[in-house]
């Protein structure tokens, strides 16, 4: 599956990406601020799901984020890289962390 993940950026961005495949868990994508997950990661990141997701026939996405010092600019990213692919993104601020999965 973390091989089909970054294939599936890769081939949804048209960039051979350097995004370290042990970021991607089974639920979710977890690295270091500034070492693995970066505005550029991020935002490819982004275009790859929103992509994924506009395939499948789904045009918004829900986005919300923690209390880290961090999320700003990561969700900002993010919601870049969504924007990018024509997906809509429902972005929620900050979220408790279980409102997301509901």
């Amino acid at each position: 599956m973390l091989e089909t993940q970054t294939q599936a950026i890769e081939r949804n961005t048209g960039k051979n990406t350097k995004i370290p495949a042990s970021i991607f868990r089974a639920y979710d994508i977890r690295g270091v601020v500034d070492e693995q997950l970066d505005s550029s990661t991020i935002r490819m990141i982004g275009q790859g799901i929103a992509s994924e997701a506009l395939t499948n026939g789904i045009d918004t996405l829900l986005l919300g984020y923690d209390g880290r010092l961090s999320s700003p600019s990561l969700s900002k990213a993010l919601i870049d890289g969504i924007l990018s692919t024509g997906c809509n993104a429902n972005h929620h601020a900050y979220a408790l962390s279980r409102k997301p999965y509901y």
